[in-house]
């Protein structure tokens, strides 16, 4: 039998591959926020007005870096790596909206 648990887990872990300029993406993990589907909307119609690192900030809660998880080192992770909070921010609606690319 299945098992389903009718809950919002409060966060869940994931790899994103962040794009390095020049350079091959590297995987990092990252922990997100768990959010119910009404709350997920609600977090989508926040976004679209939201700074990436504000959004990203809205998203993440840590991450498998050796820098400490902060809003000092988020700043610095999107200075250096431009399309890290895309990468990050889209992998996200993916696994909560069910999105799969490909088959």
């Amino acid at each position: 039998m299945a098992k389903l648990n009718f809950t919002t887990a409060p966060t869940f872990t994931l790899k994103v591959a962040i794009p390095v300029p020049g350079k091959k993406a590297v995987d990092v993990e990252f922990t997100f926020k768990g959010r119910n589907r009404e709350e997920f909307r609600e977090y989508l119609d926040a976004s679209s007005s939201k700074e990436d690192v504000d959004a990203l900030m809205d998203t993440v809660t840590g991450w498998e870096l050796e820098n400490e998880f902060s809003r000092e080192e988020v700043e610095r992770m999107t200075l250096f790596y431009p399309a890290a909070a895309r990468a990050i921010i889209q992998r996200y609606i993916t696994e909560i909206s069910g999105v799969r690319l490909g088959n």
